[in-house]
């Protein structure tokens, strides 16, 4: 799966607030400093609107595009 690079919003975990999404964006390496979207979250969900798209697919979603 593609995974979206930092962008200007990407916070480590200790700096996203309560409603900030906690999709990671970087391939962080051990000692590494790992970075998060941080954009507003969904409702409830710990993910922004575009990664739960990518987070919550219905089964066999993946299969059918194929």
């Amino acid at each position: 799966m593609h995974q979206p690079s930092p962008s200007r919003s990407s916070l480590p975990l200790a700096d996203l607030s309560r409603y900030a999404c906690r999709w990671p964006v970087n391939d962080a390496k051990p000692a590494e400093l790992h970075l998060f979207c941080g954009q507003r979250t969904e409702g409830t969900k710990p993910y922004c609107k575009a990664h739960c798209l990518l987070a919550y697919r219905k089964r066999g979603a993946e299969t059918d595009a194929a």
